[in-house]
């Protein structure tokens, strides 16, 4: 989804009820 650049970090944040630091983390865990 973030991939896509429709949603930023806060937006996929808010979408799943997570923190922003959370998003963080699991994004640097994907490979690019």
């Amino acid at each position: 989804m973030y991939d896509t650049s429709k949603y930023s970090i806060s937006d996929l944040a808010e979408l799943f009820s997570i923190s922003r630091p959370t998003v963080y983390r699991t994004l640097a865990r994907q490979p690019v």
